[in-house]
């Protein structure tokens, strides 16, 4: 009679990365800005390059989990928009977008994206708001509260 014996499988490459500075909006003429991500919290087989640019050391299938702190100034509703470029083109599908209003308003905004990579592949989120006032915002610790980043991702890879 067959026993369950523990199969022993590689281990599959991830990634949590994050932001801990504001990001302004640099270009409101409705320019791409490309999401920092400068502080890694745990990888392996991934890593960020630039401190913009998620690039993966194996081919698969990776899922991508962004979540953004949106920073709004003006009363008005403002749109953002949001993609994906793989090795700097934007890739079809990924095209999100929210809009709210502000005076002092920030919100969170969750992304989730499945992209099939080959080796060296780097990845990056892209943004665009025509208002000036638009950030993604992070905030310090305070008392028992942790940091907020502006900018947080999780890379795993689902298939390879």
């Amino acid at each position: 009679m067959p026993t369950n014996a523990a199969i022993s499988l590689p281990p599959s490459p991830f990634g949590i990365f994050a932001s801990a500075v504001d990001q302004a909006n640099s270009n409101p003429a409705g320019d791409e800005i490309v999401a920092k991500f400068e502080v890694t919290l745990a990888a392996r087989g991934i890593s960020i390059v630039d401190g913009k640019k998620i690039k993966v050391a194996k081919a698969g299938v990776y899922n991508f989990q962004f979540t953004l702190q949106l920073y709004n100034l003006a009363a008005s509703i403002i749109p953002f928009t949001f993609f994906l470029a793989k090795n700097g083109v934007p890739e079809p599908g990924t095209r999100r977008m929210t809009e709210y209003a502000g005076s002092e308003a920030n919100v969170f905004h969750v992304i989730h994206a499945q992209l099939e990579l080959n080796v060296n592949d780097s990845v990056e989120l892209k943004w665009i708001c025509s208002d000036v006032t638009a950030a993604l915002f992070s905030y310090p610790a305070a008392g028992t509260l942790p940091t907020m980043p502006s900018a947080y991702v999780t890379v795993s890879m689902v298939s390879g």
